[in-house]
């Protein structure tokens, strides 16, 4: 896979977004042996601040941000983060 960026919460779960043949988001658990990819939401650079909860953006036109709390199996839009970013860094859950 071809991607705009990649994040591992281990050493066998992982995540690459932006790819080429999804647009979205693709979660590997066993390395990267394997991805299951999801068609939305579309991320271009991502951070994971636990096993669990991860932040996303995509950087087009208009900014969206997104927030994962199960992993990645559900991203939920962040409504009133907006302005013109391509990148994204958290140090915590909360900061």
């Amino acid at each position: 896979l071809s991607a705009f960026c990649t994040w591992f919460t281990s050493a066998t779960t992982g995540f690459v977004a932006g790819t080429p043949a999804s647009a979205g988001v693709c979660k590997t658990v066993n390395g990267g042996s394997n991805f299951s990819c999801d068609t939305a939401p579309l991320i271009n650079k991502m951070q994971f601040v636990g096993s669990n909860v991860g932040y996303g953006v995509h950087s087009g036109m208009a900014t969206t941000f997104f927030k994962t709390t199960d992993g990645g199996s559900t991203w939920t839009n962040m409504p009133g983060m907006g302005g013109s970013n391509n990148c994204l860094h958290f140090i915590s859950e909360s900061e």
